[in-house]
């Protein structure tokens, strides 16, 4: 195991990339930076080594951009929401991304199989209390990539954190990611109207969604659902089947064999696929949420002080 911290500057601002290499050569690297992703580079079968995360936009250091491999954190005051009627998504949240998260401190952990580095930062909540958060990247030697989060906050508060990540496992050569095949151990999705102000959850059943199997993302890109778009876009949440395990998402492109096996304790993933050309991509996020049947909308988990609130991401990668 290797690991190389690599001093860059973005602006007039001094950070570090952190690059962590085992022996099969797979790296990671992020940014101290907002804990930015910017590799993870994997064989295909041939042996030739691509970063599989996509960005999204020429500039990765926009700090206006919620895109790319960013930690996000989504935070609302759970009270003010419990009079609304319309449905809960991603309105009224304050989100705390590049435009306002200092540089992380970050600390280092080897063992022969395994180097971890911990990322810590205090954001100031718009209403005067701090929240602490530590998110820790680790890789092995058995090519897990695994994400951690760890929150803490002075007061009581309803959130989620995530990590925005794109992936594109096709050869470089290839054109589209429509061969993706995706696997998602679901029962349920949601149609979100805005229009109505609320949600449906609807079975996967005999739909473009059922991912109960390896399936190719192109079965259902001429969806009537009204998630799936002219740009053969998908844009979907599914509801994480409850299970005595975590469920594993995999995604699998048959021409380069890589195959992607992603664990998870969250409740819920929200899938975006983009297959304009140059800018293909399956951005794909976990969330935590709560089903309100009163009102038919997500609602965030809350966590208090004498409650951490502790979410991880593992991914693991080989070659079918």
């Amino acid at each position: 195991m290797k690991i190389q911290i690599i001093p860059i500057k973005i602006g007039d601002m001094n950070t570090n990339e952190i690059v962590i290499e085992n022996s099969q050569k797979i790296k990671v690297a992020f940014l101290t930076y907002c804990g930015i992703i910017t590799k993870f580079e994997v064989p295909d079968s041939n042996g030739n080594f691509e970063n599989i995360i996509k960005h999204q936009k020429d500039n990765l250091y926009d700090k206006n951009s919620l895109d790319y491999g960013n930690i996000i954190m989504i935070t609302s005051d759970k009270s003010s929401l419990l009079d609304k009627k319309e449905y809960i998504f991603m309105d009224d949240m304050e989100i705390f991304s590049k435009s306002n998260i200092s540089e992380y401190e970050f600390e280092t952990f080897r063992e022969k199989d395994l180097i971890r580095v911990s990322l810590k930062s205090t954001t100031l909540h718009s209403n005067g209390f701090n929240i602490n958060k530590i998110i820790k990247y680790s890789l092995d030697e058995e090519n897990n990539f695994l994400i951690d989060y760890e929150i803490e906050s002075e007061k009581s508060i309803s959130l989620n954190i995530f990590n925005n990540l794109s992936f594109n496992i096709r050869p470089e050569d290839e054109e589209g990611i429509l061969n993706h095949r995706l696997l998602i151990p679901s029962k349920f999705f949601y149609q979100i109207s805005s229009k109505e102000a609320k949600i449906r959850k609807l079975s996967v059943e005999k739909t473009p969604f059922d991912f109960s199997y390896l399936r190719a993302i192109k079965d259902g890109v001429n969806s009537h659902y009204g998630r799936i778009h002219k740009n053969e876009v998908y844009n979907t949440l599914f509801e994480l089947e409850n299970m005595d395990i975590e469920p594993t998402v995999s995604i699998y492109q048959e021409n380069s064999k890589r195959f992607l096996n992603i664990t998870t304790n969250n409740t819920h993933i929200f899938v975006n696929s983009n297959n304009i050309s140059n800018n293909e991509f399956i951005n794909i996020r976990f969330y935590d949420f709560i089903l309100n049947d009163k009102w038919m909308r997500l609602e965030f988990p809350v966590i208090t002080p004498d409650n951490k609130y502790h979410k991880f991401i593992n991914y693991n990668f080989k070659i079918m």
